[in-house]
C-alpha cells in the first residue's frame, strides 16, 4: 500500500500477519506525489511504485528486490504525468508504464527489470486509469477514460478493444480463472460493468520433472542469528493443511507467516523482525500430522 500528501512523496506501508503490524518507510520528494493505481507487487519481495512531479519535473520508480531491505529510486522522465500505472510481469523484468503530457501518450516498456525503458505505444488523448497483466501470461489490459486497450505479447503492441463505452471508462480488473482464460470487468462512473471473456496467452510453458520431497522437513533459518530478515525453507510430503507461525521465547505467537492448504513440494518463506525486540525466537510448522520446532535469534 503507497499513499502520501500531495506534495510530500510517498509513504509506503507493508504487513505480513494481516494488518496486526505494519512497517512503514517514508521517501520525502517534495513536491511529488505517489500516483494513484501505480503500484506493482508480483511477489513478497518484488514491488514498483511511481511517484509523479506537481512541477513537472522528472518522475521516479521506487522499488524493492528484497521486500523491502533496500530500495532504488529511478528518475524517468516521461511526460507531465508518469509513471503512471505500472505492470510487471511475473519474470520480474518484463515492465509497463503510461507517461502522458496531453494530448499525447506513450507506453514505456523494460525487459530488464526497470533499469533502461523504451517507447512502444504512442496514442493519443489517453489519460491511463488502471492496467493489468494477468499473471503466468502475456495479456496485458489498459483502460483511459475512453477505451480500453489490450496487448497479448507482453506490451509490445497495443490494440483497441470493442464492446465497451467509448467515455467514462474508471478502472478495469481480470483473472485467470483456468489456464485458457481471462475474465475481466470494467466499471463506467455511472456504476455500470461490462465482462470481458478473453482467451489467455500462456508464456513460459514447460514440462518439468516435479520431484515431490521425500518427507516433511523444517529447516534452520538462513541467516541465523539475522537483522532484521531471515528466510526460512521447509518441504511438504503431500498436500495438507499447513501452518508456520512464529513465538516469543515466552511462548507467545507474535506473527503467522503461513495459513494455507499447500500442494507437496519445496517453500520458503521470509520473516522480517524490524518490529521485533532482539532475543530468541522459535518458529514452528505443521502440515497434517507433522509438527516441527526450531530456534533462531534476531540480533539488533
Amino acid at each position: 500500500m503507497a499513499f502520501n500528501g500531495f506534495w510530500n512523496g510517498a509513504r509506503i506501508l507493508k504487513t505480513t500477519n494481516r494488518g496486526l503490524n505494519w512497517i512503514v518507510w517514508d521517501f520525502e520528494f517534495y513536491a511529488y506525489h505517489a500516483i494513484e493505481n501505480s503500484i506493482c507487487v508480483v511477489d513478497s519481495n518484488y514491488v514498483w511504485i511511481g511517484v509523479s512531479s506537481v512541477s513537472n519535473s522528472a518522475g521516479k520508480i521506487i522499488s524493492t528486490t528484497n521486500g523491502g531491505i533496500s530500495w532504488n529510486v529511478t528518475d524517468v522522465n516521461a511526460g507531465q504525468v508518469c509513471p503512471a500505472t505500472i505492470q510487471f510481469s511475473s519474470d520480474k523484468q518484463t515492465g509497463l508504464f503510461v507517461g502522458e503530457t496531453p494530448p499525447t501518450s506513450w507506453f514505456y516498456r523494460t525487459t530488464n527489470a526497470g533499469l533502461n525503458w523504451n517507447i512502444v505505444y504512442t496514442t493519443t488523448y489517453y489519460y491511463s486509469e488502471t492496467m493489468r497483466w494477468i499473471p503466468g501470461t502475456s495479456n496485458v489490459y489498459g483502460n483511459s477514460e475512453f477505451v480500453i486497450v489490450r496487448s497479448t505479447d507482453n506490451g509490445l503492441t497495443w490494440h483497441n478493444m470493442s464492446g465497451a463505452p467509448n467515455t467514462a471508462l474508471r478502472s478495469i480488473d481480470a483473472v485467470r480463472i483456468n489456464e485458457n482464460t481471462v475474465y475481466g470487468l470494467a466499471v463506467t462512473y455511472f456504476k455500470e460493468v461490462y465482462k470481458l471473456i478473453d482467451t489467455a496467452r500462456i508464456i513460459g510453458i514447460k514440462n518439468p520433472i516435479i520431484e515431490i520431497p521425500k518427507e516433511f522437513n523444517l529447516y534452520q533459518n538462513y541467516p541465523n542469528p539475522f537483522n532484521p530478515v531471515t528466510k526460512i525453507k521447509y518441504s511438504i510430503q503431500k498436500d495438507a493443511g499447513t501452518t508456520l507461525k512464529i513465538y516469543n521465547s515466552l511462548g507467545q505467537l507474535i506473527t503467522t507467516l503461513v495459513n494455507s492448504y499447500l500442494k507437496a513440494g519445496e517453500y520458503e518463506v521470509n520473516f522480517n523482525g524490524e518490529n521485533y525486540p532482539s532475543g530468541l525466537y522459535f518458529y514452528v510448522l505443521e502440515s497434517g500430522d507433522y509438527v516441527s520446532t526450531k530456534k533462531m535469534v534476531l540480533i539488533k
